[in-house]
């Protein structure tokens, strides 16, 4: 070989290789920090904190002798985490926790913290009793597996309006600006480092959930939503802590996102009441809205990973419609992607409800978003259950009804706060019938999942990095960033 043509070959291959590994290098970045959270205390500014929990925040104040907690997470496990990671910071006592408002996933670790005055509005202690059972109705209404519902703490000091605690020469305003996700919510305002926590009243990521399909609250055609973004603006904070997202550092930062969330509700209200107008299918009217809006649902600061622009049209639809006050959408209003026949397919072999079982699973992953992936997940824990119980009349249990079996109990486990041990069981036996090929990476990921999520960082990255091919594992350094991120 020529000396000219060596330099030519030896340039274009070492540009492949440095292309390769620059691809490696991007493709093992992290997932951007979005609405999920990595069950860490992150400072934010002087005294200030942030507890990210997989599925919800909770914020953490450093006050002179004391700390102040707002919100506890879904359950007293996560909420146990979170005091271990307080506690790595002060050894100060937590005297007083305040709920921003009645769901279950800010609530569920109030039992974690009995030496503290538990404060909220007097409706969030009204509804944290009346809609107890809404927590069995979310899991049921998107296939989650739950194997418990811990109990709510009661409160012990309520208000309505507003309330201000003076503590340790600070001054801690709650109050109350408007009905947004919830109608019982409120704000906690600490002047002096002009930090605000707003609960869900502000999607800091992604497209903003309009309120739980399976109730009647969230997005309405009154205004309040908009009016309790204007009067969070109004407070001019530095830094807004959200009760789901990334924390929003910097006045002008806030009053962007405020602004894009008002023109968003502004423009899905109006559209929608428009298309309500013209009549016709609810199906045809959303899907009529939905080409009216298209701009925000292309919106870079709108991903739809949790909810969609879709959901919020039906909410919207929902509310306007009066005959249907009092009840959600989400079981007789919105079309379901699966069909009857779908719903009604079944087999007296194992094997085929496992096949059954990861196409369902495989359709969750191409879902929009999270949300709407949940009929395919419904669907793929009914075909696990199913296939199991055919092999254990026979005296086995078909493998790939165990992994996708323990697949969700991960995934269950994780947004509701649960122990991971039935999860991990499910996948090791799964392991354990010969699982081989992509099947055992996908057992070896979302056992690794487990152990990450309960901090065993050094098993964790024993799987994760099992859950690789073969020929890629030597890019685990590269790749350990992005597999341990959280979708």
């Amino acid at each position: 070989m020529s000396t000219p043509l060596f330099f030519i070959v030896f340039a274009v291959l070492a540009t492949l290789l440095m292309g390769g590994f620059l691809l490696l290098v991007w493709l093992g970045r992290p997932r951007g920090s979005g609405q999920s959270g990595d069950l860490r205390l992150h400072a934010v500014a002087r005294d200030v904190y942030l507890f990210r929990g997989y599925f919800s925040n909770a914020v953490v104040w450093v006050l002179p002798e004391r700390v102040v907690l707002i919100d506890t997470l879904i359950s007293p496990e996560t909420a146990r985490m979170m005091r271990a990671a307080i506690q790595a910071v002060t050894l100060k006592p937590i005297t007083h926790v305040i709920l921003t408002h009645y769901n279950g996933d800010h609530v569920g670790g109030t039992t974690e913290f009995p030496e503290a005055e538990l404060i909220c509005t007097e409706e969030t202690a009204r509804l944290m009793v009346e809609r107890d059972d809404e927590r069995r109705t979310y899991v049921e209404a998107f296939g989650l597996i739950a194997h418990a519902y811990p109990p709510v703490a009661k409160p012990t000091r309520t208000f309505s309006g507003s309330l201000t605690l003076e503590l340790d020469g600070e001054t801690l305003e709650l109050r109350q600006l408007g009905a947004v996700e919830t109608a019982d919510a409120c704000v906690v305002w600490w002047p002096a480092r002009r930090a605000l926590a707003v609960g869900d009243g502000v999607a800091t990521a992604g497209f903003p959930f309009t309120g739980a399909p399976v109730v009647d609250e969230g997005l309405r055609d009154d205004g309040q939503w908009i009016g309790f973004l204007e009067r969070v603006e109004a407070l001019g904070a530095d830094v807004l802590l959200p009760g789901h997202g990334p924390v929003l550092v910097g006045r002008g930062r806030i009053a962007a996102r405020l602004a894009l969330l008002r023109q968003v509700f502004g423009d899905v209200v109006r559209v929608t009441r428009e298309e309500r107008a013209r009549g016709g299918a609810v199906p045809d009217m959303v899907a009529r809205a939905e080409v009216r809006l298209q701009k925000w649902a292309n919106h870079p600061d709108l991903k739809q990973n949790v909810a969609t622009l879709r959901f919020a049209i039906f909410r919207v639809l929902n509310g306007l419609d009066a005959s249907r006050r009092g009840r959600g959408w989400w079981w007789d209003f919105r079309p379901s992607p699966l069909s009857d026949a779908e719903r009604a397919w079944t087999s007296e072999d194992p094997a085929a409800w496992g096949e059954r079982a990861l196409a369902m699973v495989g359709r969750v992953a191409k879902a929009p978003s999270v949300v709407e992936g949940t009929d395919f997940f419904k669907e793929a824990v009914r075909c696990a259950r199913a296939g199991l119980a055919l092999g254990a009349s026979g005296g086995a249990q078909e493998p790939r009804c165990l992994l996708v079996l323990g697949m969700l109990e991960v995934w269950s486990a994780v947004l509701l706060g649960q122990p991971m041990a039935p999860g991990q069981q499910a996948l090791q036996a799964a392991l354990a019938q010969g699982l081989g090929g992509s099947d055992r990476r996908k057992a070896m990921f979302f056992l690794g999942k487990s152990h990450q999520y309960t901090q065993n960082d050094a098993e964790a990255d024993r799987c994760l990095r099992l859950a690789l091919p073969r020929w890629l594992r030597w890019a685990w350094p590269l790749l350990r960033p992005r597999l341990r991120s959280v979708p």
